[in-house]
């Protein structure tokens, strides 16, 4: 058992680096002791943290997001939901979840995008990429880089 002799400072990249669900899960209960499981840093660090184990972990992700998301509206929070089942190819709760955010950043958009082009579904992410335009969102490199990807994808040249 993993003991703490002081409040957790959670690094969910060093917890997916060694795989360990396990390790993660005693992460989340002393910051549950600590009295830290309710700060929002924290609980977005848990979310990114169990979203990044693939999928049995997805649902304590959303357990604890569901129980947040009450009482905050913070975008870091929802984007790592999103970023979530994005990665795992789950792109129905993906925009789903994107569809019912209280708002939305670049991050948002992007994630969404990158998620249908992972899953080698291109029109899709043209699509969002499209109505990010649409929307006056800022683009960024990365939101660039995956619609031009998804353009390659399908052979448009035109469009790219």
């Amino acid at each position: 058992m993993l003991i703490l002799s002081s409040p957790p400072l959670l690094t969910p990249p060093a917890v997916t680096r060694s795989s360990s669900v396990h390790t993660g899960r005693q992460l989340h209960s002393q910051s549950i002791c600590f009295g830290q499981h309710s700060h929002l840093h924290v609980l977005t660090a848990l979310v990114r943290m169990y979203s990044s184990f693939g999928s049995p972990s997805i649902s304590d992700a959303r357990k604890l997001f569901d129980e947040m998301t009450m009482t905050t509206g913070d975008v870091a929070l929802w984007n790592a939901m999103l970023n979530g089942y994005a990665k795992l190819g789950d792109l129905h709760n993906a925009r789903a979840l994107f569809e019912h955010m209280p708002q939305r950043n670049v991050i948002s958009w992007t994630a969404l995008v990158t998620g249908y082009a992972q899953a080698n579904r291109p029109h899709d992410a043209i699509a969002v990429f499209r109505r990010m335009q649409l929307e006056n969102v800022e683009l960024d490199e990365i939101a660039m880089l995956v619609a031009l990807s998804a353009c390659a994808r399908l052979g448009a040249l035109e469009l790219g």
